[in-house]
């Protein structure tokens, strides 16, 4: 009751929105209460391709994924506190840590550590309890990612990116990069970026053809599916 509460003066505030599911399909949760996440396991398999924008201490759902189909995953986290956190984990082979962040433009970005000594994040957008030394990191485009690496497509990417999301979805959609299953942490609880941000967001996903899947309270993590996609889970299930 008071979390229900406290969402309800959330939105009545401007800070805080709802969102529901648009679409049905299969649904599994992969990872720790923490880092887990929802989306169709039909669309995975021992090929596909996954990227992973941004690691913390927390790595439950990449390593879960490849247990449980086998594919490659590519991590990107630039911040040092999770590179060092990384080296002293021991990863199967499926796991590739790229230390760069994922952002809207290819360059160097300055990011900030949030001042909650229990976390490893960093973000780019200016709030309260951020503090104000920044660490100048390394940031490649989705797109520039998977030319280095030579992926003509993803299968699904997942972003908690600390409010970069709003650059790089833009980006990745105006390049024509468009995964069957998109992951989303959104960052309109941050003071420097707010709602507003985050629906014209949800409109541009929708114009380029995704439905919401699953959707934490607070619109907060929502996890998205590709009409295209969609077409071929319910194609697969009535043969």
């Amino acid at each position: 009751m008071i979390a229900t509460i406290r969402s309800w003066l959330s939105q009545m505030a401007g800070r805080s929105i709802e969102v529901h599911p648009t679409c049905r399909a299969p649904l599994e949760r992969i990872g720790s209460d923490y880092g887990g996440w929802a989306f169709c396991p039909e669309l995975l398999s021992e090929s596909s391709v996954v990227y992973c924008g941004g690691i913390g201490d927390d790595i439950s759902f990449d390593l879960g994924l490849i247990q449980r189909f086998g594919c490659q995953v590519w991590a990107f986290d630039p911040t040092p506190r999770s590179g060092a956190w990384l080296s002293a984990q021991q990863l199967p082979a499926a796991f590739h840590f790229v230390p760069k962040g994922l952002a809207g433009a290819e360059g160097t970005l300055t990011v900030f550590p949030l001042e909650n000594p229990g976390s490893m994040n960093h973000t780019s957008v200016s709030q309260a309890g951020v503090a104000s030394h920044g660490v100048v990191v390394e940031c490649v485009t989705i797109p520039g990612a998977m030319r280095k690496h030579c992926h003509a497509g993803i299968d699904l990417l997942k972003l908690d990116i600390e409010g970069s999301e709003y650059e790089v979805i833009p980006d990745l959609l105006a390049q024509g990069v468009i995964p069957p299953q998109l992951l989303v942490e959104f960052h309109h609880r941050f003071a420097g970026v707010g709602v507003p941000k985050t629906r014209q967001i949800l409109r541009l996903l929708n114009s380029h053809g995704y439905e919401i899947l699953a959707a934490t309270r607070g619109a907060r993590e929502v996890s998205f599916i590709h009409r295209d996609a969609l077409r071929r889970v319910t194609l697969a299930r009535t043969r």
